[in-house]
């Protein structure tokens, strides 16, 4: 089998798999829906009933959100694994996670921060922060020129 075939079924086989999983998502819950009904409820056949408002309202945005929610995770894997040329490669790697702790730290004890939207900013700039400072010292090279 030529690599470009099995490019091709693997590809085949994570769609089917994508499917399978997101139907599911919109199927279970606190309260189940039938898998046939989730797909009549898709197609638009059966947009009435309370089943189709909690999908509809409920579930589909949750769906949503994880799928491009993981889709981020694995491109912000990928660029982590490019940049450093690392297969292994994880944020720790380049103190992302400590960076990012650090910073929220400093806005509950110094600035008093306490809603979770000033946690999350403060956690994106310590975050950004601490990679940049890493990979600056990185690039200097042994000889600490630039």
């Amino acid at each position: 089998m030529t690599t470009a075939a099995k490019g091709v079924i693997t590809a085949a086989v994570s769609v089917a798999l994508l499917a399978l999983v997101t139907l599911g998502s919109l199927a279970i819950g606190s309260r189940d829906v039938d898998p046939a009904t989730v797909w009549q409820i898709l197609i638009g056949a059966d947009t009435d009933s309370n089943d189709a408002s909690v999908v509809l309202q409920q579930r589909v945005p949750r769906t949503v959100i994880g799928a491009f929610a993981g889709a981020a995770l694995g491109v912000a894997g990928s660029l982590m694994q490019g940049l450093t040329r690392n297969p292994l490669s994880d944020p720790g790697l380049l103190g992302v996670n400590a960076g990012a702790s650090v910073a929220v730290l400093i806005a509950i004890t110094a600035l008093g921060i306490t809603n979770p939207g000033g946690f999350t900013l403060f956690a994106l700039v310590g975050a950004a922060l601490a990679a940049a400072l890493v990979m600056a010292i990185g690039t200097r090279g042994r000889d600490g020129g630039g």
